[in-house]
Formats: C-alpha cells, structure tokens, sequence
C-alpha cells in the first residue's frame, strides 16, 4: 500500500508535546532576525503581519485583514495607523462602497516586508530542499489542517486557565 501526503498510514503514537516544542522553536527560528529589524524600525510582529498579509494579498480590505489575523478591526487598527502614517501601506475606498478601505503596501512597505521575508524564505527553502519534495509537501498539507482548526478557546473541554486557590 503505498501513502500520499493525503493518506498516510498508522505510525507510532505521536510525541505531540515535542511536536509543539517544535513548532515553538521553529517559529523562534523564523523570528529571530525579523524581530531584530522590526525592533530597528519601532515595529513589532504585529506590523510585521500586517505588512505580509497586505503584500501577499493587494487590495485587501480592513476587515479581510482582521479575519486573516483572526483579530477585531479595533484590535488592528492602532498597528495599522503607524503603518500608514509611515508611508509604508496606502489605503483608499473601494470602489464599490466607500465604508470599505483597501490596503495595499507602497514602494517602502514592499522594501521593508520583502527584507523582513527574506531570511524567513531563506530558511524555509534550505529545510525544503534538504528534505525533499514529499516531506514538503506533507509540511504544508499539516500546516492547513492546523490553519483550519477551530480557533483556541472554542473547542470543547478548554480547560480555564485561573488558577483556584
């Protein structure tokens, strides 16, 4: 019997916290360098999301921007004003409503995000090309099976976290 990234067949029980642990100091990894420039410039990882989901997807609107950083547009907009007021992300009306704002990044906002990407792309494509192109691909295919999960706190049996005394 033969597995796809789609079907894989039963393994051993998976070690889920050393998964997490992973994940963790995967994600410290591909910040590192990010967080030193955003520091550089007075930005944090929010700016940094912002301007990458604004560069990935031109046009995009405020409330598109809150569903992709699973955010409220009040959380949002404070990052986004300094973003804007820096020169770094244009916005305009649509043309179809003028309650709606457009998002896209300037020449300055391409050149920040594009530097803030490049180490990320760079670390990503060498752990790509050493493990090949089916262990690629299985990385994406999990990585949007955890994207479309229920966010944190909806899920049945969350536990609280206050402790009691």
């Amino acid at each position: 019997m033969s597995t796809t990234a789609h079907s894989p067949t039963k393994a051993a029980p998976l070690d889920t916290r050393m998964a997490v642990e992973m994940l963790y100091l995967a994600h410290q990894a591909l910040s590192r360098l990010p967080d030193a420039m955003l520091a550089r410039y007075r930005l944090t990882r929010l700016h940094h999301r912002v301007l990458f989901f604004v560069g990935r997807y031109p046009r995009l609107s405020v409330s598109e921007l809150g569903e992709l950083l699973d955010v409220s547009k009040q959380a949002v907009s404070p990052a986004l004003q300094q973003l804007i007021n820096r020169g770094l992300i244009g916005r305009e009306a649509a043309p179809h409503d003028n309650r709606v704002k457009l998002l896209w990044l300037t020449e300055a906002g391409q050149k920040i995000e594009a530097w803030l990407h490049h180490e990320q792309q760079r670390l990503l494509q060498r752990a790509f090309d050493d493990q090949g192109e089916t262990a690629s691909q299985d990385w994406f295919w999990i990585n949007r099976l955890l994207a479309a999960a229920a966010p944190a706190g909806q899920g049945e049996g969350v536990p609280s976290c206050q402790h009691e005394d």
